[in-house]
């Protein structure tokens, strides 16, 4: 089996109980005000997490990138890694932004929101693949990524949500952004993995830096 499915596989296997928030919302017997007094509170607090996490990813690609730098001379992987990083780095520049406006658009206030510290699970979340790259090796930084986009809110869910909680579609603009770019990008880091050269030893550090992202992940939308 390929790298790139393997991983995908236990991903799955580790996210069963993994669910959005949102996705909690009690919308198909909710009348519209009661939905959207209570969507609004939990689309905002969900909003708020994804922001915490959203404005750590491209630091966390810099330092994998700056890392697999290197490392690149004497490691295939490391190298073939420079790429994927720098065009995700491109690709992310915006997306705290994003969040960030999309909470304005529900009222808050950007000072409020950035002095809000964020959740331990989120900064115990974030901080190990501070380690593993550092630590370890800024391969684990890829199970981290696919987890993020293998857990994206299906768009016609999306739709039906702002449509039934009568909340402006900005409050969904990053969140309808990802369910389109996350399934694309996703495919792209498995044709990476495939593509790489790992050892039997970066296949196990993938997976156990998977199975724990799922874990945080999950502690952090609780």
């Amino acid at each position: 089996m390929k790298h790139g499915t393997a991983l995908r596989h236990k991903i799955a296997l580790a996210s069963r109980s993994l669910q959005s928030q949102v996705l909690q919302a009690r919308h198909a017997r909710a009348e519209d005000v009661e939905l959207g007094s209570e969507l609004k509170a939990q689309l905002s607090e969900f909003l708020f997490r994804t922001h915490c996490v959203a404005r750590a990813s491209v630091p966390l690609l810099n330092a994998a990138l700056e890392r697999s730098r290197e490392l690149s001379a004497n490691d295939p992987v490391a190298e073939g890694m420079i790429p994927y990083l720098l065009e995700q780095v491109r690709e992310e520049q915006d997306h705290a932004e994003w969040v960030l406006e999309d909470l304005e658009s529900l009222g808050w206030k950007r000072a409020a929101i950035l002095s809000r510290w964020p959740p331990a699970p989120i900064a115990e979340l974030v901080g190990a693949q501070y380690y593993w790259i550092h630590h370890g090796h800024p391969l684990a930084l890829l199970a981290y990524i696919a987890v993020l986009e293998e857990h994206v809110t299906p768009a016609p869910l999306l739709d039906e949500l702002q449509e039934k909680s009568k909340l402006a579609p900005a409050a969904f603009r990053t969140l309808q952004e990802h369910a389109k770019l996350d399934t694309e990008h996703v495919a792209e880091l498995y044709e990476l993995l495939d593509a790489l050269p790992l050892s039997r030893a970066q296949v196990g550090l993938l997976s156990a830096n998977a199975f724990r992202t799922v874990e945080l992940l999950q502690r952090c939308f609780e």
